[in-house]
């Protein structure tokens, strides 16, 4: 038997903790102030974390080292919490995305977007959405500063020494030719006259985008480097040149058809069916300023309330997992701030409750 009698704990059973808090953030705006409080949703795991260093003064005057006096001389506080809300705000944290832009559902439209047409004509290019309402262009996109080749002073006075990667459809598609230092400017076969001229064969034969370089009127080899610009002007028509996969957003050439070749760039413009939701670029924004509530609600044990003046919420480095068996999780970090403004509760206070409270 116990030497005194047991002391009788009524405390404890009414103090206890279980359970998951709601963790609610709100988030500072550009005038000063915060937006509304929302919750981070059902919370699998909440933690607050804490960081020490301390101050330590011992003595070894005795021979043997003693602590005298230890002081705690650095904090730091953090409350990480686990959660399985994944709508556009918390998705917006979970991405790291320093804006979310809301789309509305009905009918967008991509004006030239950049296409490379694949080596194959039966291969498809993927465009940037699907589902087509309606495919209005396809025009060849324009070529800057291609590199034609390298003359070595033997080649440049017969076709086919050189020739662009894709066919200009008229010589006034060829904006630039130059050799070295050396500019050319673009002529018809066979119109060549004086000073330095290339001639450039057009059209959609198989010799399209041949060049031969003049100089005082005669064919000349060239010595340098060959850079081109130019911007193909063919009337691209849909079933002719091209057919679209509507549904499946992506383009291919029409077998046989002689306008395009192998890897040419085009730009593309259509109108394609949006849906309601949000766009974000991902990892732009690291950490969102704000304040931060946690409210423990359970009918078990303590309840707790605790307003905190000042955090700045990120994501961890704990992987963001997608999962095949249970709900996803994801992870965020929020760091307590010390409030400067009220040095007696830099970090808010908490209120705590038993669970039989006393009722007015």
């Amino acid at each position: 038997m116990s030497i005194e009698s047991r002391p009788a704990d009524a405390l404890t059973p009414d103090n206890l903790l279980i359970g998951m808090p709601y963790v609610e953030f709100a988030a500072a705006n550009s005038s000063g102030g915060y937006g509304a409080y929302r919750s981070l949703g059902i919370i699998d795991s909440a933690a607050i974390q804490k960081a020490l260093e301390t101050a330590v003064l011992k003595s070894a005057q005795s021979g043997t080292d003693v602590i005298v006096r230890e002081i705690v001389r650095s904090f730091e506080g953090r409350l990480v919490v686990t959660t399985f809300k994944f709508d556009a705000e918390n998705m917006q944290l979970f991405m790291a995305a320093a804006e979310m832009t809301a789309e509305a559902a009905g009918t967008g439209t991509a004006t030239a977007e950049a296409v490379t047409l694949p080596a194959a004509y039966d291969q498809w290019a993927d465009l940037a959405e699907q589902l087509l309402s309606a495919f209005t262009t396809l025009a060849c996109a324009p070529v800057v500063a291609e590199a034609v080749g390298t003359g070595d002073g033997l080649s440049g006075d017969t076709f086919g020494d050189f020739a662009l990667d894709f066919k200009p459809l008229l010589v006034a598609n060829v904006t630039s030719v130059v050799v070295g230092t050396q500019a050319y400017t673009p002529i018809a076969e066979g119109a060549a006259a004086s000073g330095f001229e290339v001639e450039v064969r057009i059209g959609t034969g198989a010799t399209s985008g041949q060049l031969r370089f003049n100089s005082g009127g005669a064919p000349v080899n060239v010595t340098g480097a060959i850079v081109a610009s130019y911007a193909p002007s063919h009337t691209l028509v849909e079933n002719t040149h091209y057919v679209v996969d509507y549904s499946g957003g992506r383009i291919r050439r029409v077998s046989g058809e002689q306008a395009l070749r192998d890897l040419q760039p085009v730009l593309a413009t259509y109108d394609y069916a949006t849906f309601d939701g949000y766009s974000m670029p991902p990892f732009t924004q690291f950490t969102f300023e704000g304040r931060a509530r946690i409210r423990l609600l359970t009918d078990v044990g303590i309840n707790m309330l605790w307003p905190i003046p000042s955090v700045s919420l990120k994501i961890t480095d704990t992987d963001f997992e997608f999962n095949k068996e249970e709900f996803a999780a994801g992870e965020l970090e929020m760091t307590l701030n010390y409030d400067s403004t009220n040095p007696s509760a830099p970090y808010g206070t908490a209120t705590i409750y038993d669970e039989n409270i006393a009722t007015p």
